[in-house]
Formats: structure tokens, C-alpha cells, sequence
């Protein structure tokens, strides 16, 4: 089946195309296995393979440039079959290909997406741990829960951070979900009495913006560069206020102090 697309009036073709016939394009970004699991687990689960692949043809082989995820996780459960293809001009697949449109998620895509997962899973008898392949990391269900609320929430500054003291939780989702909510809370007291001001207070005394969030989790940091945090969540979490607190304290008179 052809037709026009709506932007650039291209004349493209819709098609099953063979999974025999089925290559990535050259060139492209490396395949990240964990996505491809979880795609494979979401196609079982949905029982569709809803999006197509973009592919151009080239001697008889379709070159995929959009969606090589998505192949490699239909490839992990099946040997054979068709899957739905729009072909577009080799020409235009080179643009696709240089612009990398398939990109890595950001924290934001990440934590949205654990969310919507965790929130899928809430009726299985299940615990964090055994979901973690889904999720990647807890933090970013608690992170998604505080992009809910603010979708400005400045995760990506203070996720290095968190991410060392939000841990999984050991009860069933239903359970820790509470809990999750709970700890989202917690990060946006911390957000909302010290990251804000100390944001603005740095802004103020002309601290370039694209460095203002790692100067604060920098110096809120009570750990170090400790990879191993002893503390449970409450306890890290008094810390890290207590050295915010700290640091907007030095701001009294008028100058953060950081040379500190």
C-alpha cells in the first residue's frame, strides 16, 4: 500500500516485510539489551507488535533505521514471520540515520516509564527485586512519582545522589508503592526548602544555570563518593537536608561560599 505522507509529500509504501529480509542499518548506535528484554516481555504481554519499523530497501534488503529495539526484541521470541514496515527513500534514510532520532531515553523518559510499569504490576504478588529488569533502577519510580507533580523536577541533577540511598523495598508492590509516594515526599521537602532556594540564591550571584544543579547535589552530598550507603532511606535523607541546610546557611551573608 503507498501514500503520501503529510510533511514533506513523500510517496512512501506500508508492507509486511519477511524477517529474512530484516537488517539493521549501518552505523547505528549501539543496541542497549536490558531495552530489548523489556520490549520482548511487552510484546508478550500485549500480544500486538504495534509499532512499524522505518527500513529502506536496498537489493533486496530491508535496512531498518528506526526501530532496530523493537526487531531485536521480535527476533528474541521468534525465528520467523512478517512484520509491518513503511518504507521511505534511501536518501531520506541517511538523514535518519545521522540525526540518531531513535535516541537514549533521558531520566525523565526513564522515570516515566518505570512509573507506568510499576503501576501495571501493582496486582502481581511481586517485590521490587523481581521487577528491577522493568524498572532499571527503584529510584526512578519515585522519581516518576515527583515528575507527576512537577514536570520541571530537576531529577537528572540530583539522580546520582538518590539513587545511592533509595533502595529497593522489600514488600510486595502494593505495599511499597505507599512507600514509594512517601520517599517522593521526602526528596520534595528537600526540593522545595533548600534546592529552590539555593538555585535562585546561585542564579542571584551569577552562577552559570547550566551549572547551578550539580554545584548543589555537590555540596549537599554527605557521602562522598561512597558507591555503598550504609543509611536507610530517613537517615540518609536527614543528612543530605542537614548539608542543604548547611550550605544555604553560608548564603546569609549574602554569599553561597563557593569556594568551600
Amino acid at each position: 500500500m503507498r501514500y503520501i505522507e503529510p510533511v514533506g509529500k513523500t510517496e512512501l509504501e506500508f508492507k509486511l516485510v519477511p524477517l529474512s529480509e530484516l537488517k539493521p542499518a549501518p552505523f547505528q548506535r549501539e543496541i542497549s539489551e536490558a531495552h530489548v528484554k523489556k520490549l520482548s516481555e511487552a510484546m508478550l504481554k500485549v500480544g500486538i507488535f504495534i509499532d512499524p519499523l522505518v527500513v529502506y530497501e536496498k537489493e533486496g534488503t530491508y535496512y531498518v533505521v528506526n526501530g532496530q529495539h523493537r526487531l531485536e526484541a521480535y527476533k528474541n521470541l521468534f525465528s520467523e514471520g512478517e512484520l509491518p514496515c513503511i518504507v521511505i527513500p534511501e536518501e531520506k534514510a541517511k538523514f535518519i540515520i545521522t540525526l540518531n532520532t531513535e535516541k537514549s531515553p533521558s531520566i525523565k523518559d526513564k522515570s516515566t516509564e518505570a512509573l507506568k510499569i510499576y503501576r501495571e504490576m501493582l496486582p502481581l504478588n511481586v517485590t521490587e527485586k523481581e521487577i528491577i529488569d522493568f524498572i532499571t533502577e527503584p529510584c526512578y519510580v519515585t522519581f516518576g512519582i515527583l515528575y507527576e507533580r512537577n514536570e520541571r523536577f530537576p531529577a537528572s541533577a540530583l539522580h546520582s545522589l538518590i539513587k545511592r540511598i533509595d533502595k529497593p523495598i522489600e514488600k510486595p508492590l502494593s505495599e511499597a508503592f505507599e512507600e514509594r509516594r512517601r520517599r517522593a515526599d521526602r526528596i520534595e521537602e528537600l526540593y522545595e526548602n533548600y534546592y529552590i532556594p539555593l538555585r535562585n540564591k546561585l542564579l542571584e550571584e551569577g552562577v552559570n544555570q547550566l551549572y547551578v544543579g550539580q554545584i548543589i547535589a555537590s555540596r549537599i552530598n554527605p557521602f562522598g563518593r561512597k558507591r555503598i550507603i550504609e543509611d536507610d532511606f530517613d537517615s540518609a535523607m536527614d543528612k543530605i537536608i542537614e548539608k542543604a541546610k548547611e550550605f544555604l546557611e553560608e548564603g546569609s551573608d549574602g554569599n553561597l561560599g563557593l569556594a568551600g
